[in-house]
């Protein structure tokens, strides 16, 4: 999983942790009998391994509310497809507010997940910040 648009969020981190502390919240969504995004793929090792391959990721990016994402609450939220349609090139369209993340858990089966902030928080669906500019992603 560590490519593509996850691979892009994890340089966003790589970069910004130079420059603010942050807190990174994620995890995985396995596919269940009412997931109607549940494939094959999810499935091929069930019966030789007994493990479910994820449909989903999602991961939270938190910095400061004060700091160089103010706009945004300090708060990137992402949703994204464990396949190879997550492009690195796609990674801004896996932005989503909290409510939608919250939403997407909660339909594709997952364990619920509440986030405890203000309704204007949760409902905002933040710019997506990208690579800080003249980032040493080495």
């Amino acid at each position: 999983m560590n490519r593509g648009a996850w691979l892009e969020t994890e340089m966003i981190t790589e970069c910004l942790r130079d420059v603010e502390v942050l807190t990174i919240l994620g995890g995985a969504v396995y596919p269940t009998d009412r997931d109607t995004t549940s494939s094959a793929q999810h499935n091929m090792l069930r019966g030789t391994h007994g493990v479910l391959i994820p449909t989903h990721f999602w991961k939270i990016i938190v910095a400061s509310p004060t700091g160089t994402y103010a706009s945004d609450n300090g708060i990137l939220p992402f949703w994204m497809p464990n396949s190879a349609e997550a492009a690195a090139s796609k990674t801004a369209d896996y932005v989503v507010s909290l409510r939608q993340l919250e939403a997407n858990i909660m339909s594709h089966g997952g364990v619920p997940e509440v986030f405890d902030v203000t309704d204007a928080m949760k409902d905002h669906i933040p710019s997506y910040w990208g690579v800080l500019e003249g980032c040493d992603r080495g």
